[in-house]
């Protein structure tokens, strides 16, 4: 019985016809001199020659391909794989991965893939992801900088990794303060290797702190803790800062030498003013100021005559001899009769 291929019903065969298959020549798919019942169910036999794959994916193409559309893939659920796809892997095409449709044994380390975009030029070698995630590759970074010789503390934890890391190695950045900030306030004055840790810190570098008693042998005291570093460490003492701690050094000598070479300023003058002074003439010199001896000022016995040295003579007449109406005739021993309250009033002994 001859066939009517117009009328006859593909649902009666195993094969049935769906979607894009309804349409298609019988010829197309039934070769001649070969019997309709001995035609090839599998995708691959008829579509051969148009499979992009080119037998590289085996022969089950309804695994992904329909008859509904040949160009429409359905969904693969790539989670069933050694490599489920997360974070922005999963918007990237197939074919960026998979180069020339090739889908199997393909290597799963992030190099494989992102070795022309790696910064540090393979350097700190292939485990990306000890650093980098797979939701954003170049802003999500994943690094304990504290497991390191330098943890970031402070300011430190916000700096941007190029700003200390010159180098995509990331392991020859300096430890050194001074490396990466640059001395511009004290210009060298703290030596060659300055321990800015002594008075700086991460939190603040503009904030320090610097124990003048601790860290030198010189308490700042009264005055003192009020002044300026520039004030004693001025540019003129910018080689070292082993400065002299004598008061003279600093301090203008207002005696114009009459102290002698080396004065003690401080057994007058003090840290709390250095305009306020104290003298106990008594003790100091061997010669108490009373009565009226009390009330000189300095400069009346010690004038510019005897400015060489302080060791003026402490005879009467040595100061009183303008003032002798006796123009020297009963000698120098003036308290014989005089007295220091008042010169005027005479107590004659004998």
């Amino acid at each position: 019985m001859q066939l009517d291929r117009e009328r006859f019903d593909h649902d009666l065969a195993s094969y049935r016809l769906v979607d894009a298959h309804r349409t298609v020549e019988c010829n197309s798919c039934h070769a001649s001199q070969t019997p309709f019942h001995k035609t090839s169910s599998l995708c691959v036999d008829c579509h051969r020659k148009v499979d992009a794959h080119k037998g590289r994916l085996g022969d089950r193409c309804d695994n992904c391909h329909s008859p509904t559309s040949w160009r429409n893939v359905k969904a693969f659920d790539h989670g069933k794989t050694k490599f489920p796809l997360h974070g922005a892997h999963k918007d990237v095409a197939c074919a960026i991965c998979h180069i020339g449709e090739i889908y199997k044994d393909l290597a799963q380390t992030c190099v494989s893939c992102h070795r022309l975009q790696d910064p540090h030029a393979g350097q700190l070698g292939d485990r990306c992801e000890q650093c980098h995630d797979d939701v954003d590759w170049r802003k999500n970074i994943n690094f304990d900088h504290n497991r390191t010789r330098f943890q970031l503390i402070g300011q430190h934890a916000s700096v941007a990794c190029e700003d200390c890391h010159g180098s995509p190695s990331y392991k020859d950045a300096p430890l050194a303060c001074e490396k990466c900030h640059r001395d511009s306030y004290h210009l060298g004055r703290l030596g060659v290797i300055a321990r800015c840790g002594s008075c700086h810190n991460p939190f603040a570098w503009n904030k320090w702190k610097f124990d003048h008693a601790r860290q030198t042998s010189y308490p700042l005291t009264g005055a003192h803790q009020r002044l300026k570093c520039e004030s004693c460490h001025s540019t003129k003492n910018a080689a070292t800062l082993k400065l002299p701690v004598t008061c003279e050094s600093c301090h203008k000598d207002d005696h114009q030498g009459h102290l002698g070479a080396q004065p003690k300023c401080a057994s007058c003058h003090d840290t709390s003013a250095w305009s306020h002074w104290r003298f106990d003439h008594g003790r100091q010199a061997g010669y108490p100021l009373i009565g009226a001896h009390a009330r000189l000022k300095c400069e009346s016995c010690h004038s510019e005559k005897n400015a060489a040295s302080l060791k003026i003579p402490s005879d009467c007449a040595s100061c009183h001899r303008k003032d002798d109406p006796h123009v020297g005739s009963f000698g120098r021993s003036c308290e014989r009769c005089h007295n220091p309250v008042s010169w005027r009033k005479v107590d004659i002994r004998n």
